[in-house]
């Protein structure tokens, strides 16, 4: 574990890597929850620090760059209490034959991936729709890391392969 002289390192540190480094990638109303968690994220996984692979600053900015990948892959969540103009917006520019054929291509996808094994169905809703990582779905699924983009890969593959026969 950590002494008292490292922990405050490490608080300083954090902060100042996400007002500097990564002061583009982390909006300003974020920097305090992000600050937060990823000080969570740093107690809980103090064991794994092995000070013969580097230091104390490098493995806590790797855990940094990791987490900010990760809320940038996650899906952003869109508050409707702030701002209802999309509405109008959206029905000034609708199309209906465009919607018809979204509505064609989510029946035949549905379609598609009910005959999916129930491994692939969960990889690839737990990826694309609740926007979860490799590391999380292989922890989840039980399945190696390393082999879920090929297998997403193949999958869509399959997909537009099917999509051109029809």
């Amino acid at each position: 574990m950590f002494n008292e002289q490292q922990i405050n390192e490490i608080y300083n540190f954090v902060y100042t890597c996400l007002s500097t480094i990564y002061a583009n990638r982390v909006k300003p109303w974020d920097r305090d929850d992000y600050h937060q968690n990823i000080l969570e994220k740093i107690l809980h996984q103090a064991h794994r620090y092995n000070p013969n692979q580097g230091t104390i600053s490098q493995w806590v900015g790797k855990l940094i760059k990791n987490f900010i990948i990760d809320q940038e892959r996650k899906p952003r969540r869109f508050n409707l209490t702030d701002d209802f103009s999309f509405l109008t917006d959206a029905a000034e520019n609708y199309d209906l034959q465009e919607d018809e054929l979204f509505m064609d291509r989510l029946i035949f996808y549905q379609g598609f991936m009910n005959e999916e094994t129930f491994e692939n169905q969960e990889m690839m809703r737990l990826f694309y729709i609740q926007g979860l990582s490799d590391r999380e779905i292989s922890a989840l699924l039980h399945v190696a890391e390393n082999q879920l983009p090929m297998q997403r890969k193949r999958l869509k593959d399959r997909i537009k392969r099917a999509i051109r026969n029809r």
